[in-house]
């Protein structure tokens, strides 16, 4: 709610007889539509609905509201755990379960985070997974990359993992292990690489 369209709708309200100017509870209706001012006769009237069409209040409390657009700061769950500011685009949720389609990310990228501090960075056709980033916004220690490369004229899928230590303990490259239940001639493809 605009001050503009409060002050236009109280100007509205204000013109005409003053029967009770002593009372501070106040309706008024008259060809501008009908409000209320908790302050008097002079108003302000803060809950009102006009004749071209407007309704002005600090709160509407309602159970389904149907609407082509609504045009707002943010919105916000009443305990606070979404909220969605519709001029930044910002989303915050506690939980979000996303059954069926897509999330489609245009020039931007995807950080998901969990509790141990291990966080993966999706943006650009790369992965980047790091390790101590923390529960915050901290980016941590990256220990892995998924990318493409171009060497010597061709493409290849390349996986990096930086020289980093951690903790006061350094890192020892690639490790590949075979899981326990398979056959020597399955685990062939085992790999160390240091």
């Amino acid at each position: 709610m605009s001050d503009s369209t409060v002050a236009e709708s109280a100007g509205n309200f204000n013109h005409g007889h003053a029967g009770h100017l002593d009372r501070q509870n106040i309706w008024r209706f008259n060809l501008s539509g009908f409000g209320h001012s908790s302050g008097g006769y002079s108003g302000p009237y803060r809950t009102a609905v006009t004749q071209d069409g407007h309704i002005v209040a600090d709160f509407i409390d309602t159970g389904i509201l149907n609407a082509n657009i609504i045009r707002a700061g943010i919105m916000q769950s009443t305990n606070g755990e979404f909220s969605f500011n519709l001029e930044t685009g910002h989303i915050e949720a506690s939980d979000i379960n996303i059954t069926g389609g897509d999330i489609n990310l245009d020039g931007g990228q995807l950080s998901v985070l969990n509790n141990d501090g291990y966080k993966a960075d999706f943006s650009g056709g790369m992965v980047e997974l790091y390790q101590g980033a923390g529960t915050g916004t901290g980016t941590g220690t990256k220990y892995l990359s998924l990318y493409n490369s171009l060497l010597g004229g061709k493409w290849y899928a390349t996986i990096a993992s930086p020289s980093y230590t951690l903790g006061g303990v350094s890192s020892g490259g690639f490790r590949m292990e075979r899981a326990p239940a398979m056959s020597r001639r399955q685990a062939r493809g085992t790999l160390i690489l240091r």
